[in-house]
């Protein structure tokens, strides 16, 4: 039951935020269902937090109302240079993602040998002993 009172908070929070970017930009449910490709009455549950969206109208609806998905689920809103990234990153094909994967693995990799080596000297440096 608590499970569902949680469930119950986040849908209408998430409807909440939907509902106030659509007024913002003076929507009308009529109008976000139709470039939306959806019925008046999904975007009126989706508002009043009884219904939750499938993932590809939760994309849909935020590409329309120019949010972040972080934004209509949680609230919060991304740094501009995590979207920044992230919308340069949606412009490469799968092989190019995968090749900027394989070169963002290989940095943390060496960050990680650069701390560890870090750490290793740092301990092995003499401590002064005050008299």
């Amino acid at each position: 039951m608590n499970l569902k009172i949680k469930y119950n908070q986040f849908t209408v929070d998430m409807g909440r935020r939907i509902y106030e970017r659509r007024k913002s930009l003076g929507m009308t449910q009529e109008e976000l269902a139709e470039k939306m490709d959806v019925s008046p009455q999904t975007i009126s549950y989706t508002e009043q937090g009884t219904k939750a969206m499938r993932p590809e109208n939760l994309v849909k609806l935020c590409r329309i109302l120019d949010v972040s998905t972080d934004y209509i689920l949680t609230g919060e809103t991304p740094s501009p240079k995590s979207d920044s990234l992230v919308e340069k990153l949606s412009y490469l094909s799968k092989e190019e993602m995968v090749f900027v994967e394989m070169i963002i693995n290989s940095c943390i990799g060496l960050c990680n040998l650069k701390h560890s080596q870090y750490n290793s000297s740092a301990s092995n440096e003499p401590t002064s002993t005050n008299g």
